[in-house]
């Protein structure tokens, strides 16, 4: 892109990044801090957080299910579990992530069930549990990269 017209038209166009030229340095840095952030994002977005903490599943006429996390993302979670659970069924998740001490509660479906192992998608967040859930993976994230990037990830804005 060389003006702001083009500019204003590719973002209009659902473009979330843009390169204007001509490249200088002052345009590569202002370009690369505006990737990294997209980047960022978009890693925590599919980000899973391995964790192994205990969970609750209840499902109306069914007994309580204990089981144990082994990963959570923004979008759901998965188990390990000696129940089995078909998919499709709707079940209440109640679990405590490391550092909170309200629990976590997440209306959810199980999207697959196989070997001691069930896939969940969280259906409905409240504001607070997404909100909750949201800087516990930031957090988490922040943590599992190295202190050069970690320096970085901190020094920008959170979303």
């Amino acid at each position: 892109m060389t003006n702001d017209a083009e500019t204003a038209v590719a973002f209009k166009d659902g473009s979330n990044f843009v390169i204007r030229t001509p490249l200088t340095e002052i345009s590569i840095d202002q370009n690369l801090r505006a990737a990294y952030g997209l980047i960022l994002r978009e890693h925590r977005r599919y980000f899973r957080c391995p964790v192994e903490i205990p969970v609750t599943l209840r499902h109306p006429g069914m007994t309580e299910i204990h089981a144990h996390v082994v990963n959570i993302s923004e979008g759901g979670i998965a188990i390990v579990t000696t129940a089995l659970l078909e998919p499709g069924i709707d079940v209440l998740v109640e679990c405590t992530l490391p550092g909170y001490e309200s629990p976590f509660i997440a209306e959810s479906t199980v999207c697959w069930c196989r070997k001691g192992h069930i896939g969940l998608k969280f259906l409905s967040l409240s504001e607070e549990v997404r909100a909750k859930l949201h800087d516990w993976l930031s957090r988490s994230l922040e943590k599992s990269l190295p202190e050069s990037v970690a320096c970085k990830f901190r020094a920008l804005p959170r979303s």
